[in-house]
């Protein structure tokens, strides 16, 4: 598709993909961990098996609701991971997907996984924040 930027060591960005990957994974691991001793029958009441009071039901319904948008959140960045080995694989790494410019080695350094430059990305947020304004 596009040419690969020269300037790029695609296997350091690999390995900081992958190594990314890694760490969100146990993240998400730990994440889960955490929810199910928290969550565990010995925590949820003496002997009926039921909270004893309304406000522990509440906390922890806040807890899974921050859990799930947790877990949203890494999926999300999981598949731009996924797609930008892909991109290496294809050698396409380090294009911007909407101007075809190259991404600066900052930002790829900071967020490997972005598929598009920073000028590219702050339009795409202008233009969502635009659709999601009340008319």
């Amino acid at each position: 598709m596009g040419r690969p930027n020269i300037d790029i060591d695609m296997g350091h960005f690999q390995r900081l993909l992958e190594a990314k990957r890694a760490a969100i994974r146990a993240r998400e691991s730990e994440i889960r961990h955490q929810a199910l001793e928290e969550l565990a029958p010995e925590q949820v009441g003496e002997i009926s098996g039921a909270r004893l009071h309304q406000a522990d039901l509440g906390s922890d319904e806040q807890e899974i609701d921050i859990l799930g948008t947790l877990s949203e959140q890494n999926i999300r960045v999981l598949h731009e991971i996924d797609d930008a080995l892909e991109r290496i694989d294809d050698g396409t790494y380090g294009r911007c997907l909407s101007c075809m410019g190259t991404i600066g080695i900052r930002r790829l350094e900071v967020m490997p996984e972005k598929p598009l430059c920073q000028l590219c990305e702050h339009r795409a947020e202008q233009e969502s924040d635009t659709e999601l304004a009340p008319a």
